[in-house]
C-alpha cells in the first residue's frame, strides 16, 4: 500500500499542475470576482482590516474572512488578478486532501484517492478553484463542521466521552470559520442537516440538545474574533444591515437573479459532470459497505438533499449557491466508481449513457464558443438584447487554434468509448477524471480570453486607461465594480470625469449638454461629464 504521505503530495501536485497557470491570465468577472477584490483592495488602502468596503463605503453583505485571505495575497503578490484567485488554489489543494483524508477514514486509500479525484475533475468544482469567489472556502468549512459534529454520533469509539466533545469542538470552530466567511447561511445547513440525521439515526435527545448548544457557542465565539471587535469599532450598525440582508436573500429574488425551482438540480447535472453521471447509479447503497459506511453515506444524501431542498426554495438563483452539495455528490459517485472497481456493481448500460449524453452536449458547447466568437452573424438576428448583439459583434482574431480545446475534449471522449468497448473500468475511470481538467486547461488558454474581452473588456480598458491619468469614472444603468478596481479608484472624494452606460441608453446622454460623447465600443457607451458638472 501506497505512504499516504506520497498521495497528498500527488493531489498537491495535480491542484498546483492544473489550478495555478494562467491563474491571472484575464481580468477579473464582474460581479462576484471584481467584488471581493475590491473589497480586499479598500482594505490595504484604507489599513481598516475589521471594516469591509466598497467604494469606501461599508459593505454589509458578507464578512471579511475571505478578503482577509485576498488581502494576504495582495501583500505578497501585489494588486492583481492573481493574487485575489490565489487563495482559492490553497483552498482547492486543500479540498483535495481533506477529501482523501476523510475518504480514507472511512473506507480506506482507494477510495479516499476516487473520491478527491472525481471532485477535482468535475466542471464546476474544478472551474470555482481558479476563482475568486468566496464559496470554495465557505464550503470548505461548513463540510467540515458537519462532518465532525456527526462523527462523534458515528465513530463512538474515538469520542472523549459519550457526547463527543472533541469533535463537536471541532464542528463549532469550523461553523465560526464559515460564518466569517460568508455569514448564518452555513450555519442554518449545519442545524438543519445535523437535525435530520438525529431523527433518523441518533434518536438520543438529550446527546442532540447538549452537542447543539456546544456547537453553537464555540461558534460564536470563534466568529466574535471579528464580530464583537466590529461592534466595539463601528457599532451596532453592520450586524443589524447584516442580518436584513440575510433576509431579504431568503425571501425575495437579488440583482435579478430568479429562477424556477428546479434550476439547482439541473446546476448540480451539468455543473457536476462527470461525477452526476454515475450519482444515480451510486444512490442504492452497495452490498459492499459496512454500517460505518452506510452511515456516512446516508449523511451524504442527507446533505445533498438539503442544500437542494434549500436553495430551491430560496428566491435567489445564482449558480454557486448550491455549490456546498458538490461534496456530497461526488461522495456518491465515488462509492459506486469505487464498487466497480472492486467488482461488486457492474458499469451499467443507463450509466454509460447518462455518462456520453452530456458529453456530446459539452462538445457541443466547446465547439460553438469559438465558432460563436468568430462568427456571430448567424445569431444576431435571434437576440434581442442591444448590448448582447453589440459585445457579440466586436471583433477577435480568428484562429483554427480555438477549437484545439474542443479537439481535446473529443479525442478524450473517443478514449473513454474505446475504454469502455475494451472493458477497461479502472482506466476508464480515471480518464473521466481528467478530461474536463485537461480540455477546460487549454480552453482557459486560447478561448476565455476572446470571450472576456467581449463581455466586458472594453470597458475594463477604458477604466484601466482613466486610472492611469489619476481620474475616475462610474457605470450608469447598471450594476458594475469593475471601474472601482481597474481604475485604482484612491478614494471617496474621487469625483467621477467620466461615464460608462450601454449602448442601448446612448441616445439619452448624446442629446444631453451634460456629457461629451466621446466613442460606442463593445456594447458599451463612453462619455465624459461636461466641465463644471461632476
Amino acid at each position: 500500500m501506497i505512504k499516504s504521505i506520497y498521495i497528498y503530495i500527488l493531489l498537491a501536485l495535480a491542484g498546483c499542475l492544473f489550478f495555478l497557470p494562467f491563474l491571472g491570465y484575464v481580468h477579473l468577472f464582474d460581479w462576484d470576482e471584481i467584488n471581493f477584490a475590491e473589497a480586499a483592495r479598500e482594505m490595504i488602502l484604507t489599513k481598516d482590516y475589521l471594516k469591509v468596503e466598497i467604494d469606501f463605503k461599508p459593505f454589509y453583505e458578507k464578512p471579511p474572512l475571505f478578503i482577509w485571505l485576498q488581502v494576504l495575497s495582495m501583500k505578497c503578490f501585489g494588486i492583481n488578478e492573481f493574487s485575489a484567485r490565489f487563495p482559492n488554489v490553497i483552498c482547492g489543494i486543500c479540498t483535495l486532501g481533506v477529501l482523501f483524508a476523510i475518504g480514507k477514514k472511512i473506507s480506506d486509500q482507494t477510495f479516499g484517492l476516487i473520491w478527491a479525484f472525481i471532485y477535482f475533475g468535475s466542471l464546476l468544482p474544478h472551474l470555482y478553484f481558479k476563482s475568486g469567489i468566496i464559496d470554495p472556502w465557505f464550503n470548505l468549512f461548513i463540510f467540515l463542521s458537519i462532518y465532525f459534529l456527526i462523527k462523534n454520533s458515528i465513530e463512538t469509539k474515538e469520542v472523549t466521552n459519550r457526547f463527543g466533545i472533541s469533535n463537536v469542538l471541532y464542528s463549532g470552530f469550523f461553523g465560526g470559520l464559515s460564518l466569517l466567511t460568508k455569514g448564518p447561511a452555513g450555519i442554518l445547513i449545519i442545524i438543519i442537516t445535523y437535525f435530520f440525521y438525529f431523527v433518523f439515526r441518533i434518536k438520543k435527545i438529550k446527546r442532540f440538545f447538549i452537542s447543539i448548544v456546544i456547537f453553537l457557542s464555540v461558534t460564536l465565539l470563534t466568529s466574535s474574533v471579528w464580530y464583537l471587535s466590529e461592534w466595539y469599532v463601528h457599532g451596532s450598525g453592520f450586524i443589524k444591515e447584516f442580518i436584513t440582508y440575510q433576509f431579504r436573500l431568503f425571501s425575495t429574488e437579488d440583482a435579478g437573479h430568479g429562477g424556477p425551482f428546479y434550476f439547482h438540480a439541473v446546476v448540480l447535472f451539468f455543473g457536476c459532470f462527470p461525477a452526476s453521471a454515475f450519482l444515480f447509479s451510486g444512490w442504492k447503497t452497495n452490498k459492499i459497505y459496512n454500517d460505518h459506511f452506510r452511515n456516512y453515506s446516508f449523511l451524504m444524501k442527507l446533505l445533498l438533499m438539503v442544500v437542494l431542498l434549500i436553495f430551491s426554495i430560496v428566491k435567489t438563483k445564482i449558480v454557486h449557491y448550491s455549490s456546498l452539495a458538490y461534496f456530497p455528490l461526488t461522495f456518491i459517485a465515488a462509492s459506486y466508481i469505487y464498487s466497480v472497481i472492486a467488482g461488486t456493481a457492474t458499469l451499467k448500460t443507463t450509466t454509460k449513457i447518462i455518462f456520453f449524453i452530456p458529453s456530446i452536449i459539452l462538445l457541443g458547447i466547446f465547439i460553438m464558443v469559438p465558432f460563436l466568437l468568430t462568427t456571430p452573424d448567424i445569431i444576431l438576428d435571434k437576440i434581442k438584447d442591444p448590448f448582447a448583439v453589440a459585445c457579440l459583434k466586436e471583433p477577435v482574431s480568428q484562429s483554427l487554434f480555438l477549437y484545439f480545446p474542443s479537439l481535446v475534449f473529443l479525442t478524450l471522449l473517443i478514449f473513454c468509448g474505446i475504454l469502455i468497448r475494451l472493458k477497461n473500468k479502472i482506466h476508464f475511470f480515471i480518464l473521466t477524471w481528467f478530461i474536463l481538467p485537461v480540455s477546460l486547461f487549454f480552453f482557459q488558454v486560447m478561448n476565455l480570453p476572446l470571450l472576456e474581452k467581449k463581455l466586458q473588456g472594453s470597458a475594463i480598458s477604458f477604466y484601466k486607461e482613466a486610472g492611469k491619468n489619476e481620474e475616475c469614472a462610474e457605470p450608469r444603468d447598471f450594476k458594475s465594480y469593475a471601474h472601482l478596481f481597474y481604475a485604482q479608484k484612491k478614494d471617496s472624494l474621487c469625483g467621477s470625469t467620466y461615464i460608462v452606460s450601454k449602448i442601448q441608453y446612448a441616445e439619452k446622454y448624446k442629446n444631453s449638454p451634460e456629457y461629451q460623447y466621446l466613442f460606442t465600443k463593445g456594447g458599451f457607451v463612453f462619455l465624459k461629464i461636461s466641465k463644471g458638472e461632476n
